[in-house]
C-alpha cells in the first residue's frame, strides 16, 4: 500500500512539473512574440487597415514599414494552424510561437491615440491619430498527461 501511495505521489509530481515547465515555456515564447510585434509596430510608418483583419479572431495585422535599404515593405502578423506567424515582404518567416503552444484567439483593434500636439491653436483642425493594438491573444500549452 505504501508503494502505491509513493508511486501515485511521484506521478502527480511529474505531471505538475511538466505542466509548470510547459507554462513557463509558453510565457517566454509569448513575451518574445509580443516583443517582436511591438517592435515592428513602433517602427512601422503606418497600419495597412485594408490589409488587416480587425475586431475579430483570427485577426491579421499588416504594417507598412521599410526594409534595411529604405524600400517600402509590408510586415504581417497572422495565425496559421493555431500558431502566430510573421510575413515580411510576402514571405512567411515562420512561427513566433513554439510547436508546444497554440494560439486560440487573436484580435487586433483600432484606437484613437489622441490629438496632434503640434496644432494647439487650431481647435477645429486638430487630428485624432489612429493606431492598432493587440486586443486579445490567448495561448495555451499542449501538455500531454501521459508519462
Amino acid at each position: 500500500m505504501l508503494v502505491a501511495v509513493v508511486g501515485g505521489t511521484l506521478l502527480s509530481l511529474a505531471r505538475t512539473y511538466r505542466s509548470i515547465a510547459a507554462e513557463q515555456a509558453i510565457e517566454s515564447a509569448a513575451i518574445a512574440a509580443l516583443d517582436r510585434l511591438s517592435r515592428e509596430a513602433r517602427n512601422a510608418t503606418s497600419v495597412d487597415v485594408g490589409g488587416s483583419v480587425l475586431g475579430t479572431s483570427p485577426g491579421q495585422l499588416s504594417l507598412n514599414t521599410k526594409d534595411p535599404d529604405g524600400a517600402p515593405e509590408v510586415v504581417q502578423f497572422f495565425l496559421e494552424d493555431k500558431s502566430l506567424h510573421v510575413r515580411e515582404a510576402g514571405v512567411d518567416q515562420g512561427s513566433l510561437t513554439p510547436a508546444a503552444a497554440r494560439v486560440t484567439n487573436l484580435i487586433f483593434r483600432t484606437i484613437a491615440t489622441g490629438k496632434d500636439r503640434h496644432d494647439h491653436r487650431k481647435r477645429d483642425q486638430q487630428r485624432v491619430s489612429r493606431a492598432v493594438v493587440l486586443r486579445h491573444i490567448h495561448i495555451t500549452p499542449l501538455v500531454h498527461t501521459m508519462i
